[in-house]
């Protein structure tokens, strides 16, 4: 079995278990009201598009402005999909911790909370990717060379 073979196997799984998700809260909405659903939800999304971005790009690699765009899609997502998980734990830590300081002045929403996990888990890994000095990594003529080298494209 090539590892172009094992690559996709693994994307058809993985977007599997993310769409038995999405679809299982989809189908039942009062649990989306939930927080602890709401995230996995999230995670869920970040997740299935990073499946659906390594997919394509082992079975669709062609010119090098594809290559840079689905570079540009195959680290986002990872890295939206790592955040969501810190905000789960960071969540579960809050909710722990939430019933000594439930009563105290400075409590904070879980609103806020929420708001501030959307602007960390979505514009962060935007930020990540405009990180270098000059407009940004992407713009290199080595990133699919690397993005090669890392085993992410079609081999």
């Amino acid at each position: 079995m090539a590892v172009g073979d094992v690559t996709v196997a693994s994307c058809v799984m993985a977007i599997l278990g993310s769409l038995a998700i999405i679809v299982t809260l989809l189908v039942f909405p009062d649990q989306l009201k939930k927080s602890g659903h709401k995230l996995l939800f999230l995670l869920s999304i970040a997740d299935l598009l990073t499946a659906v971005s390594y997919m394509v790009n082992v079975l669709v690699f062609s010119t090098d402005t594809t290559c840079k765009a689905l570079a540009l899609v195959g680290i986002y997502f990872p890295v939206a999909s790592f955040l969501w998980t810190d905000c789960i734990s960071i969540f579960v830590y809050m909710s722990v911790t939430r019933l000594r300081r439930l009563h105290q002045p400075n409590y904070t929403s879980e609103a806020v909370i929420f708001r501030w996990f959307h602007v960390v888990c979505w514009v962060v890994p935007v930020r990540s990717m405009t990180a270098r000095e000059g407009g940004g990594w992407w713009l290199s003529a080595n990133l699919c060379t690397s993005f090669r080298f890392a085993g992410l494209a079609c081999v």
